[in-house]
């Protein structure tokens, strides 16, 4: 199996360079969220510490204009994302929406896997979340 993986290694390699410390890829990336998520998340106690901080930055989101501003100017494909998600919520009818509505202002994923390049589910699993948080 290992040598199979060797001609996709290859490729990204060839595609966006060498892996590891002090290297800057999109792999490289979604290694260093997963650390920092699970850092965070082992430290400071649990995913109700990392609920609590994600319910802190949506809420500056929200409410805090020179976050918006700051959010359009440096991450403006996130931050529409952001509003357009936001605002398909508000949409919904019912307690489903507001129950929708609540989970995405205040809770954040749980069991993200370790991305390794061998392991693709692992890879866009943890790419999901980085693009959707």
């Amino acid at each position: 199996m290992h040598g199979l993986n060797k001609c996709l290694e290859s490729a990204r390699q060839d595609t966006f360079g060498g892996q590891g410390v002090n290297k800057r890829t999109p792999f490289q990336l979604l290694f260093v969220f997963n650390q920092l998520w699970k850092a965070i998340k082992e430290e400071g106690g649990g995913k109700k510490y990392l609920d609590s901080i994600y319910s802190v930055v949506v809420n500056k989101l929200l409410n805090d204009g020179d976050w918006q501003c700051e959010a359009k100017k440096n991450f403006k494909q996130a931050f529409q994302t952001f509003e357009t998600q936001l605002q398909q919520l508000e949409e919904l009818d019912g307690d489903k929406g507001i129950d929708d509505l609540v989970d995405f202002i205040t809770e954040t994923p749980s069991n993200i896997s370790d991305p390794v390049f061998s392991r693709w589910k692992t890879m866009m699993s943890c790419t999901r979340v980085v693009l959707q948080y």
